[in-house]
């Protein structure tokens, strides 16, 4: 089965959408996605002058599915073997709340909005250390928004890329503003 983000076009004047593509057919309906997922670029989260770093070369997520016309969700995605920067530690996995996501054309790569299933939090992260600048239970609020650089083309892993800056005010992490990068490959389930 092929997973691709594909734009499909209107007439000039209208606005284009995204729209899944499942072996060269529109999605109608959903498509389940694979438990895991490679990652292609190592997960870090910057705020407040602290660093988490996720190593691992999967990730794992609960209940991901593609959605007809141009939706993605799942009950949990799960980061593993993170470490905290300096003298500050972090569980070595973290766990977000159900997301979702939308996508939308964007010239020549699609993008994908992420945002909690409800409100504005995206996980907590439980920080420790005697000197820890973040220590105590911080939460992750906001929205994240990934490109996937090769969302034009049906693909049999469609890679979706963050890299959110602090400036950009998407994401904070307690009250810093919060920076995210990190890469994975989508697939869908068997």
């Amino acid at each position: 089965m092929l997973l691709a983000a594909v734009v499909l076009s209107a007439a000039a004047t209208q606005a284009a959408s995204a729209a899944w593509y499942v072996n060269g057919t529109v999605l109608t309906g959903t498509a389940a996605l694979a438990t895991t997922a490679s990652v292609a670029e190592h997960v870090k989260l910057k705020a407040g002058g602290v660093t988490v770093e996720c190593t691992v070369s999967t990730l794992t997520t609960a209940g991901g599915e593609i959605k007809s016309p141009n939706k993605l969700a799942a009950s949990k995605i799960t980061f593993n073997e993170c470490k905290g920067s300096g003298s500050c530690t972090v569980p070595s996995s973290i766990a977000t709340v159900p997301v979702t996501a939308e996508l939308t054309e964007q010239s020549l790569q699609d993008t994908a909005t992420f945002t909690p299933q409800s409100g504005t939090l995206f996980a907590t992260i439980k920080y420790e250390g005697a000197t820890c600048a973040l220590a105590g239970t911080q939460p992750l609020t906001g929205k994240m928004t990934a490109k996937l650089p090769s969302g034009e083309e049906e693909e049999t892993l469609q890679e979706v890329k963050a890299n959110i800056l602090e400036k950009s005010g998407e994401l904070k992490l307690g009250s810093s503003a919060a920076e995210f990068k990190g890469a994975a490959l989508l697939k869908l389930g068997q």
